[in-house]
């Protein structure tokens, strides 16, 4: 049977085609018209669509034992609120629906580590998830949660759902405007830079998609995916990466209060003249909150290896960022 992969056309849809390709799994993968670069391999089957469409859904699971969803539209502020739910909330409770329908058995929802709330400590599965998120995308994730639980349970389907952490790599280009302002002669670190930050790197994120597409242990559980680097602060984090650029820009610390506040105003002020905020709240609290997250529970359930440091990890995305004249 094939395995199922939504949004593969994405940063990590693309790094699990790959891998899924390397290791000679049959696939069928959904994306949307003019992506390029696919990854080519017999075992690949792609289909050209929108996830909102019967016929294309027909199309993707036929013969196809597991379902990979990572579609998502993230960048609501861009395509509009209501846009953007149609696509993550909608097109999730039709997706899952016609899966059962093909008899589908094991669902992995690649959701965020984000919606579990606050302790102050160290975060785990057992801290508790928040009920209402901070913001439109931790609320689409909530939501397409909440689907997927009640219907794997009305259809007796296998529900793994992975919450990672921020995802890095080559391919990514979320953290290349960070990467080209440390490569800058100035940055404003926002707060004292002594918070940890929260990553993973792709290629680990892809190890424990791999490894939850069959393991028996991984049936209706839940996991979080932080990579090897509960040390990373931000402050180390600009140094690492200024070291590798070969730079040392001049670092001016900003209060994070005022930043903040301004980028809450931002957020929602764009959207109401109908652009896309330029960053927001969210953007910034991964700057400036101080994060630890454990993958003790997927390592040991499931055996997956998260070990890519934080030096090799931001080494190979520079690299990538150069090859592709990017920075």
């Amino acid at each position: 049977m094939a395995i199922c992969v939504t949004g593969s056309g994405g940063f990590i849809g693309r790094a699990l085609l790959k891998r899924l390709a390397s290791e000679k799994k049959p696939v069928s993968a959904l994306i949307r018209t003019g992506c390029p670069d696919l990854p080519e391999a017999p075992d690949i089957r792609y289909v050209k669509g929108d996830l909102r469409s019967p016929v294309v859904l027909s199309e993707l699971f036929e013969n196809c034992g597991c379902l990979i969803h990572l579609a998502f539209a993230s960048d609501s502020a861009a395509s509009g609120h209501k846009e953007a739910e149609q696509v993550n909330v909608n097109a999730t409770e039709n997706l899952i629906l016609k899966a059962a329908d093909y008899g589908i058995s094991r669902v992995i929802y690649v959701s965020a580590a984000s919606l579990y709330q606050r302790n102050g400590g160290i975060i785990t599965e057992e801290t508790p998830s928040k009920s209402k998120g901070s913001n439109v995308y931790e609320n689409h994730k909530i939501t397409c949660e909440n689907i997927l639980k009640k219907i794997a349970e009305d259809y007796d389907m296998d529900l793994v759902i992975l919450r990672p952490v921020s995802v890095y790599g080559p391919g990514d280009k979320k953290f290349l405007h960070f990467f080209r302002t440390i490569k800058s002669s100035k940055i404003f670190m926002i707060g004292s830079g002594e918070n940890h930050i929260p990553l993973v790197y792709v290629e680990d994120l892809v190890n424990a998609i791999t490894a939850a597409i069959d393991h028996p242990l991984a049936i209706d559980q839940e996991y979080i995916v932080a990579g090897s680097n509960s040390s990373l602060t931000l402050g180390k984090m600009v140094k690492q990466v200024s070291e590798c650029l070969g730079t040392k820009p001049d670092i001016v610390p900003l209060p994070s209060f005022p930043a903040l506040y301004a980028a809450k105003l931002i957020e929602n002020i764009f959207p109401s003249f109908g652009f896309p905020s330029p960053f927001g709240n969210e953007y910034l609290s991964f700057f400036t909150e101080d994060l630890i997250y454990s993958s003790e529970k997927i390592t040991l359930d499931l055996g997956v290896s998260l070990n890519t440091t934080p030096e090799e990890g931001i080494v190979k995305t520079i690299e990538f960022y150069r090859s592709n004249r990017l920075i």
